[in-house]
Protein backbone atom coordinates (compact mmCIF):
# COMPACT_ATOMS: atom_id res chain seq x y z
CA UNK A 1 0.00 0.00 0.00
CA UNK A 2 2.87 2.39 0.95
CA UNK A 3 4.26 2.06 -2.78
CA UNK A 4 1.54 3.16 -4.33
CA UNK A 5 1.16 5.83 -2.17
CA UNK A 6 4.47 7.15 -3.05
CA UNK A 7 4.11 5.99 -6.74
CA UNK A 8 1.00 8.42 -6.98
CA UNK A 9 2.73 11.22 -4.95
CA UNK A 10 6.01 10.70 -7.57
CA UNK A 11 3.33 11.51 -10.66
CA UNK A 12 1.70 14.22 -9.00
CA UNK A 13 5.24 15.62 -8.43
CA UNK A 14 6.16 14.95 -12.10
CA UNK A 15 3.00 16.19 -13.28
CA UNK A 16 3.55 19.34 -11.02
CA UNK A 17 7.06 20.14 -12.43
CA UNK A 18 5.52 19.23 -16.27
CA UNK A 19 2.72 21.82 -15.96
CA UNK A 20 5.13 24.48 -14.24
CA UNK A 21 7.95 23.92 -16.93
CA UNK A 22 4.98 24.24 -20.10
CA UNK A 23 3.38 27.28 -18.30
CA UNK A 24 6.64 29.02 -18.21
CA UNK A 25 7.46 28.46 -21.27
CA UNK A 26 4.54 28.66 -23.67
CA UNK A 27 1.07 29.58 -21.93
CA UNK A 28 2.12 32.40 -19.19
CA UNK A 29 3.93 35.49 -20.36
CA UNK A 30 7.23 35.83 -17.87
CA UNK A 31 5.61 39.50 -16.83
CA UNK A 32 2.99 38.34 -15.44
CA UNK A 33 2.83 36.50 -11.61
CA UNK A 34 2.04 33.61 -11.93
CA UNK A 35 -0.74 32.18 -9.78
CA UNK A 36 -1.90 29.70 -10.78
CA UNK A 37 0.79 27.92 -11.10
CA UNK A 38 2.20 28.99 -7.44
CA UNK A 39 -1.94 27.91 -5.98
CA UNK A 40 -1.20 24.15 -7.44
CA UNK A 41 2.26 24.68 -5.62
CA UNK A 42 0.58 24.95 -2.92
CA UNK A 43 -2.30 22.98 -3.49
CA UNK A 44 0.38 19.73 -3.42
CA UNK A 45 2.61 20.67 -0.58
CA UNK A 46 -0.57 21.14 1.53
CA UNK A 47 -1.47 17.70 0.23
CA UNK A 48 1.41 15.79 1.10
CA UNK A 49 1.14 17.20 4.79
CA UNK A 50 -2.41 16.75 5.27
CA UNK A 51 -1.00 12.80 3.90
CA UNK A 52 1.38 12.62 6.58
CA UNK A 53 -0.47 13.55 9.69
CA UNK A 54 -2.79 11.00 8.51
CA UNK A 55 -0.41 8.72 8.29
CA UNK A 56 0.74 9.91 11.97
CA UNK A 57 -2.52 9.05 13.03
CA UNK A 58 -2.99 6.00 11.82
CA UNK A 59 -0.07 4.66 13.17
CA UNK A 60 -0.74 5.94 16.68
CA UNK A 61 3.14 5.40 17.61
CA UNK A 62 4.04 8.96 19.17
CA UNK A 63 3.63 9.14 22.54
CA UNK A 64 3.82 12.48 22.38
CA UNK A 65 3.11 14.86 19.51
CA UNK A 66 4.99 17.76 21.36
CA UNK A 67 8.35 16.02 21.31
CA UNK A 68 7.94 14.77 17.76
CA UNK A 69 10.25 17.31 15.32
CA UNK A 70 8.67 16.30 12.18
CA UNK A 71 5.36 17.11 13.79
CA UNK A 72 6.33 20.60 14.32
CA UNK A 73 8.38 21.36 10.62
CA UNK A 74 5.22 19.53 8.94
CA UNK A 75 2.78 21.89 11.20
CA UNK A 76 4.30 25.15 9.41
CA UNK A 77 4.58 23.94 6.64
CA UNK A 78 0.80 23.07 6.84
CA UNK A 79 -0.07 26.75 8.11
CA UNK A 80 2.43 28.69 5.89
CA UNK A 81 1.34 27.11 2.76
CA UNK A 82 -2.38 27.56 3.92
CA UNK A 83 -1.93 31.50 3.98
CA UNK A 84 -0.01 31.65 1.02
CA UNK A 85 -2.38 29.86 -1.09
CA UNK A 86 -4.78 32.20 -0.38
CA UNK A 87 -2.36 35.27 -0.66
CA UNK A 88 -2.09 33.65 -4.50
CA UNK A 89 -5.30 32.98 -4.72
CA UNK A 90 -6.01 36.51 -4.07
CA UNK A 91 -3.19 38.35 -5.80
CA UNK A 92 -4.96 39.82 -8.86
CA UNK A 93 -7.77 41.16 -6.31
CA UNK A 94 -4.71 42.41 -4.01
CA UNK A 95 -3.14 44.82 -6.63
CA UNK A 96 -6.79 46.12 -7.76
CA UNK A 97 -7.36 47.22 -4.33
CA UNK A 98 -5.94 49.85 -2.14
CA UNK A 99 -2.19 50.51 -1.93
CA UNK A 100 -2.83 49.84 2.03
CA UNK A 101 -4.42 46.98 1.61
CA UNK A 102 -1.83 45.57 -0.39
CA UNK A 103 0.72 46.65 2.26
CA UNK A 104 -1.49 44.26 4.98
CA UNK A 105 -1.20 41.45 2.92
CA UNK A 106 2.48 41.67 2.36
CA UNK A 107 2.32 41.75 6.21
CA UNK A 108 0.29 38.88 6.83
CA UNK A 109 2.92 36.96 4.21
CA UNK A 110 5.73 38.30 6.28
CA UNK A 111 4.04 37.24 9.89
CA UNK A 112 3.38 33.64 8.01
CA UNK A 113 7.20 33.39 6.97
CA UNK A 114 7.89 34.27 10.64
CA UNK A 115 5.66 31.50 11.97
CA UNK A 116 7.07 29.16 9.26
CA UNK A 117 10.67 29.38 10.50
CA UNK A 118 10.00 29.71 14.47
CA UNK A 119 8.11 26.43 14.53
CA UNK A 120 10.67 24.75 11.91
CA UNK A 121 13.06 26.19 14.32
CA UNK A 122 11.52 24.36 17.63
CA UNK A 123 11.19 21.20 15.49
CA UNK A 124 14.97 21.17 14.53
CA UNK A 125 16.03 21.45 18.21
CA UNK A 126 13.72 18.55 19.11
CA UNK A 127 15.27 16.90 16.53
CA UNK A 128 19.08 18.04 17.97
CA UNK A 129 17.82 17.18 21.37
CA UNK A 130 16.71 14.09 20.19
CA UNK A 131 20.07 13.26 18.51
CA UNK A 132 21.98 14.11 21.46
CA UNK A 133 20.10 12.26 23.61
CA UNK A 134 20.15 8.81 21.47
CA UNK A 135 16.63 8.71 20.42
CA UNK A 136 16.16 7.38 16.61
Amino acid sequence: MKNIKRRYFLVLGVLFVVYWGVNSLFIQSIYEFPTLPNSLGDMLIILFAIVYFYNVMLEANIMKLADEPLVWINTAILIYFTGNLFYYILFNVILEASREFSKITVAFSCALMALLYSLMTVGFFKARKRKHAGQP
